[in-house]
């Protein structure tokens, strides 16, 4: 034990010595290697923030890394038949010494590479593009439209969307996809079907359509959209040449110009039969009265009613009636009344 430490304090002094003949060398290699870690340090530390992924590109390791369907990261080729069809997709999975299987995809936080390797970073988020197209009606009515395409790129896709379609996939892929299918169901209707219910049903057909093409063209994981999932495609703006539009416009003015007419005349006829009904009745009640009231009875109240009015001590004129009946006329409410008189003129002398 004694003969280890002896040993020890040997090497300790031989390196302090050696350290003191060569610290300038060594102090600069120190500022060195520290120099070229802080130059490096961008190309070697990478930032993910929230909302975001990284897909990482190795130099000497095969290219872009993607992801297996059980999160196992593989490298991948598309093989193609003689004409240029995708045909199958081969992959073999990638492995790390020491640590199993890699974590994939790069989630947020800080990641370690090699400075020669790099890291693509994308948006995973809910996101939206509004681009205009310019499309046909039915009858060949050239339409110009804008269309909002919201969606959300698939996480586990996005090594092959990297790999074969590129940072910029939404002018390259989506908004081409989107577009063509787009003018294939606008097509299908006249332009005013643009202005009415329909064009929701236009909107729905143009995201099944894309999501079909998504499942069935891009060998999709699990029967699902490949490289991102199409949320919702709103028809946001139509423009018509000023001629149509003008006589779109005057078609409604007139339908509802029609519309008010119609319910004017369902007005009157309303009218016209609750006079019908009025009358028939005026005319129930009249035949009533004729059938139940004899001539005698009228003759008797009218008698009662001069004798009631004779009791009463307001000054009245008795009209006496002509004829066989000779029912009196009685003229009420002449008490108060002012007569006028035309003044005699004024005796002459002799």
């Amino acid at each position: 034990m004694s003969r280890f430490r002896v040993w020890l304090a040997d090497v300790a002094r031989r390196f302090r010595a050696s350290s003191e003949r060569h610290s300038t060398a060594i102090g600069l290699t120190v500022l060195i290697v520290l120099a070229l870690f802080v130059y490096l340090a961008p190309d070697i530390i990478v930032t993910i923030g929230a909302g975001e992924s990284g897909v990482l590109w190795k130099r000497f390791a095969g290219g872009t890394v993607t992801v297996a369907g059980d999160n196992r990261p593989y490298i991948s080729r598309i093989d193609a038949d003689r004409v240029g069809n995708p045909i199958k997709l081969t992959e073999h999975i990638q492995r790390h010494k020491f640590r199993g299987y890699k974590v994939w995809p790069y989630d947020e936080g800080i990641h370690a590479k090699f400075p020669w390797d790099k890291m693509y970073i994308y948006n995973i988020r809910l996101q939206q593009v509004t681009h205009g197209y310019d499309v046909l009606s039915n009858d060949g009515l050239e339409i110009k439209t804008e269309i909002t395409i919201r969606w959300k790129p698939v996480e586990e896709d996005l090594g092959k969307l990297h790999r074969d379609i590129g940072p910029h996939y939404v002018e390259t892929m989506l908004i081409p996809l989107v577009g063509a299918y787009a003018r294939e169901e606008i097509a299908r209707y006249p332009p005013d079907a643009l202005y009415s219910p329909t064009r929701l049903v236009i909107q729905e057909a143009i995201r099944a359509k894309t999501r079909a093409a998504l499942m069935s063209r891009f060998y999709p994981e699990t029967k699902r959209e490949s490289y991102f999932l199409i949320e919702d495609i709103l028809i946001r703006s139509v423009v018509l040449p000023p001629e149509v539009q003008l006589a779109i416009k005057d078609k409604v003015v007139q339908k509802h110009i029609a519309e008010s007419y119609r319910y004017r005349l369902d007005r009157e006829r309303q009218e016209a039969e609750r006079k019908a009904i009025e009358a028939e009745g005026i005319r129930r009640f009249q035949a009533t009265i004729n059938s139940t009231i004899s001539e005698g009875y009228l003759k008797w109240k009218g008698i009662d009613a001069t004798l009631e009015l004779a009791k009463s001590h307001n000054a009245k004129v008795v009209v006496i009636g002509a004829g066989k009946d000779g029912m009196p006329i009685i003229l009420g409410g002449i008490e108060g009344a002012q007569v006028a008189t035309t003044p005699a003129p004024p005796a002459t002398p002799p």
